[in-house]
């Protein structure tokens, strides 16, 4: 039986890992003024900052830690991507979070559904509390501290870096994949922020891009899809990922198989489509 290849997972969190925008979710649920008044903030705001603003306003409001612990308990996480966590661990894979999302949040509501220690890293934005009970969200990158990241890829459909100022994912993903071996990388993603470490992978890789969404949007044109060389695959819904992963960690007896499932072949269910290099 051949063995599997040493594999570094690599999940967004919102919409990749979740079924929703998690920051979304909390005003949502708690302040739908605020939650409106985001859609104006967000095109000239970094999206960290504008939600840190918006979090210093709840207390005021009598929102407390406690309220928003328990609207992180209603996140959607699918029974499906849990047992596609688990699979990939038990596989073997270093799975890690690559998010713009926070600490604080991400953290309760991996602890929610029993699946935070199958992680070896959260890269994301700092989030934590006061003694004023004041849920704060830092920069990953913080402006007093860190060099700029420098970051020039950009999204021809905006016209944009595709990374916030904050936090580049693809130099991120970089430094995770140099940190060790890796035969295969695997990345989920759904975002325009998700089109960088995209960008990083080489032809053994694959993306598994969420259908609908902004990263679908870029990567189905063609001039975006040339700077790809991984293998492309679209899904829809939890049950797509633990089906992917099925088929990416099963044990495997012949060569031929093997040259499937690093192709992606095998994903016969999922929308895949080729791509090239420049």
């Amino acid at each position: 039986m051949r063995r599997l290849p040493k594999t570094l997972v690599v999940f967004d969190f919102d919409w990749s890992m979740i079924d929703v925008d998690s920051d979304h979710f909390i005003f949502e649920k708690l302040a739908k003024d605020l939650r409106e008044k985001m859609d104006i903030m967000e095109n000239n705001m970094v999206w960290t900052d504008m939600v840190n603003a918006l979090l210093s306003e709840l207390p005021a409001r009598g929102i407390t830690r406690s309220d928003i612990d328990q609207v992180l308990t209603q996140i959607p996480f699918r029974p499906a991507m849990v047992r596609a966590l688990h699979l990939a661990h038990s596989a073997g894979a270093d799975l890690r979070i690559l998010s713009d999302a926070n600490t604080y949040t991400i953290s309760r509501i991996l602890d929610n559904h029993g699946v935070r220690h199958l992680f070896t890293e959260v890269a994301t934005n700092r989030g934590y509390w006061d003694h004023n009970d004041r849920l704060w969200v830092e920069r990953y990158l913080r402006l007093d501290v860190d060099a700029p990241h420098e970051c020039k890829t950009v999204n021809g459909k905006t016209g944009r870096r595709s990374c916030a100022p904050n936090l580049c994912k693809g130099k991120e993903l970089r430094r995770m994949m140099n940190q060790n071996k890796y035969e295969r990388v695997v990345f989920i993603g759904d975002g325009a922020n998700d089109f960088c470490p995209s960008c990083q992978l080489s032809s053994n890789d694959v993306v598994l891009c969420r259908a609908g969404r902004v990263l679908e949007t870029i990567l189905t044109q063609p001039r975006h899809a040339a700077q790809v060389k991984a293998q492309v695959i679209f899904w829809n819904f939890a049950s797509d990922i633990l089906q992917a992963f099925e088929n990416l960690f099963q044990s495997v007896e012949s060569d031929d198989s093997v040259v499937a499932l690093d192709r992606g072949i095998v994903l016969s269910t999922l929308d895949a489509v080729s791509v090239t290099t420049c």
